[in-house]
């Protein structure tokens, strides 16, 4: 990706903004083994290797007319390595016992991960499933933030590179109840509790809330924390007499703690997300091989949380000034957004041919982009701008 910004000022004079050059090759080799020591017993040994090539180039301006700063300025390679084993053990014909263990190791930050994974189901009575699991996982981060250039004075280090991998311990409960011939009904509730999570110390910042921070260059810590707590619902039709439907609805709650030790919202503590899909094919034509279908999909959900904005500040700075101290206070609108598509597939004996279109986000729901100050009006003004994208498809299949 390379990506180049500039703006013009109150006497209409451009200024460059942002460049970014992120590109990224990734190399890939995995190798399994799958043995049945038994009828009751299943092993799966394997890994990956994955070698990476980077050009990380990254300068910003803190403010419209400052000299472009330089936050990552670096290309080269690394390898991340991944090896697990893992099995299944049925205890009967009912209950089964899932083990395992994952490793990672990454060579940029010459760190070691070793992650257990047990799991159980059982299914009691007809038509009706438990299960339980726990996993210890762990997550690097995006280049940039390893490779950020950190200054001191006039030496210049890059501290990043001794980071951690985040780390999560996850606990899983399922019930699974079978309602019908092609219906299906699943709870599932969980816990997740993360630790090691790279912040700014003495400072609300944690790579936990990161969407995209082009202009980083801050010392990091492994001294974070936070936890996800919410149930997970699920009502599936499969697809009968060429009709379905599948509805989730996600209840949450999100929270962490950064380098000040304060507990606070996470950035995406929605606290809900539903999303209903439904569809419906016909078999056409005079000998009822083409295909005529409609589906549909709409999706709620809350709104991500945000940071508050001084307005008195901003409008002294003539610049977006926000109010760290209460991160994550606020929250953008909650969204109802509808897509839909109609196709048609026309299937001959040496070919077929297949037209769709597709509608998204019909009711036209505003995204919020952030904020800007408007050096016209003198005004702190919200970024929303609606998106309603039509098109059109065609395939044609030998």
């Amino acid at each position: 990706m390379v990506w180049n910004e500039k703006k013009l000022d109150s006497l209409l004079t451009i200024h460059p903004t942002t460049a970014i050059t992120d590109n990224n090759l990734r190399l890939q080799s995995s190798i399994a083994i799958n043995h049945k020591v038994n009828d009751k017993l299943s092993i799966k040994i394997g890994g990956i290797l994955t070698r990476i090539f980077y050009k990380e180039q990254i300068e910003n301006a803190a403010k419209l007319g400052d000299a472009m700063q330089t936050y990552v300025n670096k290309t080269g390679n690394t390898d991340k390595v991944q090896a697990y084993a893992e099995g299944k053990y049925a205890i009967s014909d009912a209950m089964s016992f899932n083990f395992g263990v994952h490793n990672q190791y990454y060579k940029l930050i010459d760190r070691l991960s070793v992650e257990p994974r047990l799991g159980f189901r059982w299914n009691f009575m007809p038509y009706n499933t438990f299960s339980i699991a726990y996993g210890l996982h762990s997550q690097s981060e995006p280049l940039s933030f390893y490779l950020a250039d950190v200054t001191s004075g006039a030496n210049s280090s890059q501290p990043n590179l001794d980071l951690n991998f985040t780390k999560a311990h996850h606990f899983v409960v399922g019930y699974e109840r079978q309602l019908g011939e092609h219906t299906r009904l699943k709870f599932e509730p969980y816990f997740q509790y993360l630790y090691s999570v790279p912040v700014v110390p003495n400072s609300y910042y944690s790579l936990q809330n990161v969407e995209s921070d082009w202009s980083f260059s801050d010392s990091l810590v492994n001294k974070g924390t936070g936890r996800n707590i919410g149930i997970d619902i699920t009502l599936e039709q499969f697809s009968s007499n060429g009709f379905y439907y599948l509805t989730t609805v996600s209840l949450f709650d999100s929270r962490y703690k950064g380098g000040d030790g304060i507990e606070r919202e996470s950035r995406f503590d929605k606290h809900y997300v539903i999303n209903f899909l439904a569809g419906k094919e016909w078999s056409v034509g005079k000998d009822k091989r083409n295909i005529f279908s409609i589906n549909g999909r709409l999706s709620l959900l809350g709104g991500d949380r945000t940071i508050p904005v001084l307005l008195q500040e901003s409008a002294q700075k003539q610049d977006i000034v926000y109010d760290y101290a209460h991160a994550f206070t606020t929250k953008k609108p909650d969204a109802q957004i509808l897509s839909f598509s109609i196709n048609y597939r026309i299937n001959k004996k040496t070919h077929s041919s297949f037209w769709s279109l597709h509608i998204i986000n019909a009711l036209m729901q505003k995204e919020f982009q952030g904020y800007e100050y408007n050096l016209v009006t003198r005004k702190v003004e919200k970024q929303e701008d609606p998106f309603f994208i039509p098109y059109i498809n065609y395939k044609l299949e030998f």
